[in-house]
């Protein structure tokens, strides 16, 4: 898997050296970005006496674990916590940060409109727009988001930095889209944010080493953390989202909403070790 992502890049580099584009020949915005390989010293400032909740990627497989959060967020006190997360974990990080009934939110992104459209990139237009038509930017505390996309460097390789101090709930949003970005599946080929080149977030095998230090304050959100036999990888997600825009298929997201939130509810003596006080 590494190895194709390795491949998947050094592609991308020689893409870019012959056609001369340099990756930061792009209108910069003005979220604060560190990169995660000096980035402990940074974050551990901006984090404090902080907990972070970190979303991992996952594909339409977020929609599960959209029902994860939504449980979390309606049975326990978040108000110390801050959230980070890559790709699908981008989007449910940026859910956690709503201020109102996280339910009703929930039921609006999994309306018909958004969700039963067989093109991925539609869906996530379709989120976008919605949001920005039924919410305003105080609706969403997104001075607790931190979102994490693999970007290219001045030399065509791969680093992940994170985004946060987003200037406003549209910016936070275009941040989740590019953490979303696989080409020609969710997008064009070039996808560009602060200045950037960028990818999906989930082609770093993992994105929150910035988090290492921290491993007794974090709490992950996973695809599998209810199921550990569950094994998702990057290029699966791919492969899912070519069957979706190949043979129209349709993926019954509501239900893998409500799987996931039923999930979490049978594991609630598990929620409450982590949330009520106890050690991670």
């Amino acid at each position: 898997m590494m190895f194709a992502k390795i491949l998947f890049f050094y592609f991308l580099r020689i893409v870019f050296a012959t056609c001369l584009l340099s990756p930061k020949n792009f209108i910069s915005k003005s979220s604060t970005c560190f990169n995660v390989q000096n980035s402990y010293q940074d974050f551990s400032k901006i984090v404090g006496e902080k907990k972070i909740i970190a979303i991992s990627p996952g594909g339409y497989h977020g929609f599960y674990m959209m029902g994860i959060s939504n449980y979390i967020k309606e049975n326990y006190d978040l108000s110390n916590y801050l959230f980070t997360g890559a790709s699908a974990g981008a989007w449910n990080a940026l859910f956690m940060t709503y201020k109102g009934d996280s339910t009703e939110l929930a039921l609006r992104l999994l309306s018909n409109e958004i969700i039963h459209k067989t093109n991925i990139k539609e869906i996530i237009a379709n989120l976008k727009k919605e949001i920005l038509f039924s919410y305003k930017d105080n609706d969403f505390d997104i001075s607790k988001l931190f979102i994490g996309i693999t970007n290219l460097n001045d030399y065509y390789m791969p680093v992940v930095n994170i985004y946060s101090e987003f200037e406003n709930l549209e910016d936070a949003i275009d941040c989740c889209i590019a953490s979303s970005h696989i080409p020609f599946i969710t997008g064009n080929f070039i996808h560009k944010y602060n200045k950037f080149l960028s990818f999906d977030g989930q082609f770093s095998s993992y994105p929150y080493p910035y988090l290492e230090n921290k491993a007794k304050d974090v709490f992950y959100i996973t695809p599998s953390m209810w199921e550990k036999s569950k094994s998702l990888a990057f290029f699966d997600d791919i492969h899912h989202y070519a069957n979706m825009i190949k043979k129209g298929k349709t993926f019954d997201l509501s239900m893998m909403y409500d799987k996931g939130y039923y999930d979490s509810k049978k594991n609630k003596d598990k929620l409450d070790l982590s949330f009520l006080g106890k050690n991670f």
